[in-house]
């Protein structure tokens, strides 16, 4: 029994040794992408052309919206997918409506390619980014530690074991 829940350990920690990274590395992009529209983006109204959510079985309700926008140089534009914190999915729906048809976003006119990002919305993505990139950097320290921890433990206690009595 012990050695089966060792085992899981094991296993549990070489997860974090490669997903805390991941997690990190995803973190540090989202923060760059939210600093590099507060930075550079351009600022307009979007009409909300479509909003919904997605219950997931793990990670909770995601909130999504399509957006339109007419851009600086008269050019519509529309961006599918936009990801909203729940805090501020929470202030415009109420029960199954949508209270607002428009929202201040922020894009960068030189990509149009790159998303959108809701401005009220900033704050909780931030958040989010923030706890990414700090509980990544935290779990792959302890999936790397703990893992040499436990290849050194064991080697010492078969090395133990092996000698001859």
């Amino acid at each position: 029994m012990i050695n089966w829940i060792v085992g899981r350990i094991r296993w549990i920690l070489i997860a974090a040794a490669v997903g805390g990274p991941v997690f990190a590395y995803l973190g540090f992009s989202d923060i760059g992408k939210i600093a590099k529209l507060e930075a550079e983006g351009a600022t307009t109204s979007a009409v909300i052309t479509e909003a919904y959510s997605k219950d997931g079985r793990r990670s909770g309700t995601t909130y999504k919206v399509s957006l339109e926008w007419t851009d600086a140089s008269g050019g519509i534009r529309t961006a599918e997918d936009i990801t909203i914190d729940s805090g501020f999915a929470n202030d415009i729906i109420q029960g199954d409506m949508l209270m607002v048809e428009e929202l201040e976003i922020r894009y960068l006119e030189a990509d149009p390619a790159a998303a959108p990002i809701v401005i009220a919305s900033i704050p909780g993505e931030k958040e989010t980014a923030e706890f990414m990139k700090l509980g990544g950097i935290g779990g792959g320290i302890v999936g790397i530690l703990g893992s040499i921890l436990m290849f050194l433990f064991g080697r010492k206690k078969k090395a133990a074991t092996d000698e001859p009595s």
